[in-house]
């Protein structure tokens, strides 16, 4: 079946030829967030606008491919400084790295994957400086079930768990709840989590 793949944070595989991705989400405090995303037909994200409360912007998906038509990279440009990502042999991303500034905490990261394609590992630095790990666990049909983030020392800092409520005919999903753990050291004494809750909802057009 032909796969289609965001690039974002988590790099997610789609089941079927996506034409144009909606997502909606809203946040414990009933804020909505819309990004709607748009695809070629070989499953190439080409542009992706964002609304926020604070405004909205478009961001540019442009790629480069070696004389055999390989994928060697992609670049993402908000009207900003654009951000790259180097590929490997099967198109996908391996590493990005941000021109440094004050508000990044991180500006390289390194992206590692299973035979099937996930990704389930990513690794974050500032400069040289290791900052933090991101672990993905997945369930069947590529369906991320959970992402743990750990710090330098392994120690978990944030955990959140996804639960899919709704699925298309594709078995793409079109509404999940992220219930995200923050575990911060004496935040209150007791070593619990400030546990947070969103919901995304989606509409998933094909070609």
């Amino acid at each position: 079946m032909k796969v289609t793949t965001i690039y974002d944070t988590q790099f997610e595989i789609l089941n079927g030829r996506v034409k144009e991705l909606t997502e909606t989400y809203k946040t414990q405090s009933n804020d909505l967030e819309t990004d709607v995303t748009t695809f070629d037909k070989n499953g190439n994200a080409t542009q992706a606008k964002q609304v926020r409360a604070r405004g909205s912007w478009m961001i540019k998906y442009n790629y480069k491919y070696d004389k055999n038509g390989k994928k060697l990279g992609i670049t993402l440009n908000d009207g900003g400084r654009p951000v790259t990502y180097k590929c490997d042999k099967n198109g996908r991303a391996t590493e990005v790295d941000v021109e440094a500034e004050e508000f990044y905490v991180a500006n390289m990261h390194f992206y590692k994957y299973d035979s099937t394609g996930n990704m389930i590992e990513m690794d974050s630095y500032r400069g040289k400086k290791h900052l933090f790990s991101t672990k993905f666990i997945y369930g069947g049909q590529h369906l991320l079930m959970e992402e743990d983030k750990l710090d330098t020392n392994k120690r978990l800092t944030i955990r959140a768990i996804y639960l899919y409520k709704a699925f298309d005919g594709k078995h793409n999903w079109l509404k999940r709840v992220n219930n995200v753990e923050y575990y911060f050291e004496g935040i209150r004494g007791d070593n619990q989590p400030v546990v947070r809750k969103d919901t995304i909802t989606r509409k998933i057009t094909y070609y």
